[in-house]
């Protein structure tokens, strides 16, 4: 009996789209300023900022790296609340920035 051993290399190329460069996205977790849930989602995704007096931008980028939502400045709230009974199922990059960091997770939409 012969044994097969397959390999797969996965290649990523370069998308840009605008001024974000999704390739270049490496997640890294959410500091305790954000809160994200329910991950998987089906409905609505909640982000609860436990600072709302910092501003924010907030976008999701769909698997092809198109960005599908966006709020930008998004200050003053303690919610946001996504509504993703629009989006296709699938892995989304969600994208937090303020003026000095930049933090991004992956979702899942059911």
């Amino acid at each position: 009996m012969k044994t097969i051993l397959i390999i797969t290399l996965m290649v990523v190329s370069t998308l840009v789209f605008g001024q974000t460069n999704v390739s270049n996205v490496k997640e890294q977790p959410l500091s305790g300023k954000v809160k994200i849930y329910p991950n998987p989602v089906h409905d609505n995704l909640t982000i609860h900022f436990k600072d709302s007096n910092t501003p924010v931008s907030v976008s999701l980028y769909d698997g092809n790296g198109k960005e599908v939502y966006s709020d930008v400045e998004v200050m003053g709230l303690m919610e946001l609340s996504i509504s993703t009974s629009g989006f296709k199922k699938g892995m989304y990059t969600l994208k937090i920035k303020d003026k000095n960091n930049e933090e991004s997770q992956r979702v899942i939409i059911n």
